[in-house]
């Protein structure tokens, strides 16, 4: 028999309680657990060893840190145990912190920490408990050392009055609010209950860890040009019906964030509308101008250079045209761990299909771009537009 410091009592025994292992044969050996002093035990019999045989007599320490059984192998003469199967006092840290946390979060406080014991109980309410708080605080450590990261700050600085015995097995840490945390990579936190705060007097090491992701300081960037028209007289060749576009002005992103999270830009079309804004060109095919009005961009023939920094990690997209299924073209990506600095993309064509017999008249567009910031998804948009000037119409062929 064993009473651990929850006072929950195991008892190991030599065979199945329903009788279907007889002594002296083959059998195992179990053990059943009661939490409420012995009224009741669980069901089934749970295996301890491994294996069954002529085991005979079984042991177990009265108490301490760990619930461990000792029998007999009556054939061999040996005492055997199995320590993989025995029971230990544990800990599980669940709360606010477990889910997906970064550095402000911890800046701003309130997410909690909820320590619930198994096997083993707090010491006692009120001022015992009270001494222990600081070691529990004490006790919840970065496996990193920023200057300004989880040990120097929060476990540094984090008051008491946060830390509260909610039952025998359960304590919840609110955490303060936290202006100094400053960290430039990922925090791995785990907490570790002092020995001095539990009834075994045995220090548990709670589980899972918990890991706080760093949140990138800094700018990130997006300037292009307001507007790009084309030439007053634009010829169209009827034979492709493609109308190649003068080149997309010269668009900067520009990246000073620390931690290098990574970013991409992207464009997004709309249809050309005449001055009425009427709908005059479409886009992306799906028009009733017999489906053949579309946008295409180029950024694999523009030109991507780095004012500073590198290009390392950075690319140009390729060539893609708006349809019902294509809304966004990729022009750059910066993956993550690169593309800070300085970046310009320039003399990159865009081209747009025409349909038969469109109005005469002057067409405008818009194309927005958006810069993505990796580490929190935050879209930035810039539009800009696009004007065609048509001339006048040819008599015998498609007009212009």
């Amino acid at each position: 028999v064993y009473i651990d410091s929850a006072d929950n009592i195991y008892v190991a025994y030599v065979g199945k309680r329903d009788g279907s292992e007889t002594l002296g044969t083959t059998n195992g050996v179990y053990y059943t657990k009661s939490t409420d002093g012995g009224a009741n035990w669980s069901a089934g019999d749970t295996a301890y060893s491994a294996t069954a045989s002529d085991w005979r007599h079984t042991w177990a320490a009265p108490s301490g840190p760990r619930f461990m059984a000792v029998w007999r192998d009556i054939s061999a003469g040996t005492l055997l145990e199995n320590y993989d199967n025995s029971v230990i006092a544990t800990a599980a840290l669940t709360g606010t912190v477990t889910a997906s946390i970064t550095e402000a979060d911890i800046v701003t406080g309130g997410k909690t920490i909820v320590l619930t014991l198994s096997g083993d109980n707090w010491v006692a309410a009120g001022a015992t408990f009270d001494a222990q708080r600081q070691n529990i605080i004490n006790g919840i450590d970065s496996a990193q050392a920023e200057g300004t990261g989880w040990d120097a700050v929060v476990k540094a600085t984090q008051g008491v009055s946060g830390v509260v015995r909610t039952s025998a097995t359960v304590v919840t840490i609110t955490l303060d609010a936290f202006a100094s945390y400053n960290i430039t990579a990922t925090e791995t936190v785990t907490a570790t209950i002092p020995a001095t705060a539990l009834v075994g007097g045995n220090a548990i090491v709670a589980t899972p860890t918990f890991d706080i992701t760093s949140v990138a300081t800094g700018s990130l960037q997006l300037t292009a040009s307001s507007s790009q028209s084309f030439a007053a007289a634009l010829t169209v060749l009827f034979t492709s019906q493609t109308s190649t576009m003068s080149n997309v002005g010269a668009i900067n992103v520009a990246d000073d964030r620390s931690g290098s999270p990574g970013w991409s830009l992207a464009a997004s079309g709309a249809d050309w509308k005449s001055g009425q804004d009427v709908m005059q060109l479409d886009y992306d095919g799906t028009g009733s101008n017999d489906n053949l009005g579309k946008l295409c961009i180029k950024p694999n023939n523009g030109t991507l250079y780095a004012e500073s920094g590198s290009l390392t990690g950075v690319s140009k997209g390729s060539l893609a045209c708006f349809s019902a299924s294509v809304t966004s073209i990729n022009l750059i990506t910066a993956t993550a761990g690169n593309g800070t600095g300085t970046y310009w993309l320039t003399d990159m064509p865009a081209e747009q299909f025409f349909p038969s017999s469109p109005t005469v008249a002057s067409y405008t567009t818009t194309i927005t771009l958006t810069l993505t910031m990796r580490d929190i998804g935050t879209p930035r948009f810039f539009g800009f537009g696009y004007s065609l000037t048509k001339s006048s119409r040819i008599a015998g062929d498609r007009s212009t």
